[in-house]
């Protein structure tokens, strides 16, 4: 297993939604530093307060995880789905017509995007995770330590930790898990 970066949520440092419509906060992108035109993945944690359209990325599949409050998607004019914390992750393509609005106040989403052919994402919940994959993205989704090959990690809500490629287990009281395999 390679090194374990810790990504505080408190250092997460707010952009512009690319439509103008509210910010978002990245908890990690690869490669590292890449932008919106030349990420592999991304996975950000973004508040919607207020109902709108959401921005388009052709050739991009994407994962909605809700970490709090309830949202109403609509995704190309379909009936409106209602996604709420517990539910599983939401994919949906990045180039389609995707409006969204808060239910009963704003709400907290985790955003993954993978481009579409480079890389495969999945997304679990769970206290007991082991995985083998290229990355492994745990996010806590509440106070929680965290136990890595005999580490421990103290983290904070929406903190989380990067893991490089190999075998990990962990066990934390509530994680979501990010694997992102290579195709």
């Amino acid at each position: 297993m390679t090194a374990v970066q810790h990504l505080p949520a408190a250092e997460r440092i707010a952009r512009p939604w690319r439509n103008g419509g509210g910010v978002t906060r990245d908890v990690a992108v690869f490669p590292p530093g890449a932008g919106d035109g030349d990420f592999v993945w991304r996975a950000s944690i973004a508040t919607i307060d207020t109902a709108g359209p959401f921005s388009a990325f052709p050739g991009v599949d994407r994962l909605l995880l809700p970490l709090a409050g309830a949202l109403s998607l609509t995704i190309d004019r379909d009936s409106a789905r209602r996604l709420q914390p517990g539910d599983p992750a939401f994919a949906f393509p990045g180039e389609a017509a995707v409006t969204g609005a808060p239910v009963g106040g704003a709400c907290t989403v985790l955003n993954i995007m993978a481009r579409r052919g480079l890389v495969r994402t999945q997304v679990e919940h769970g206290t007991q995770i082991r995985a083998s994959a290229d990355h492994m993205l745990l996010l806590a989704t509440e106070q929680t330590a965290v136990c890595l090959g005999g580490e421990r990690f103290d983290l904070a809500p929406h903190d989380a930790l990067l893991l490089g490629a190999g075998d990990a287990t962990a066990a934390a009281s509530v994680i979501a898990a990010l694997f992102c395999n290579t195709l």
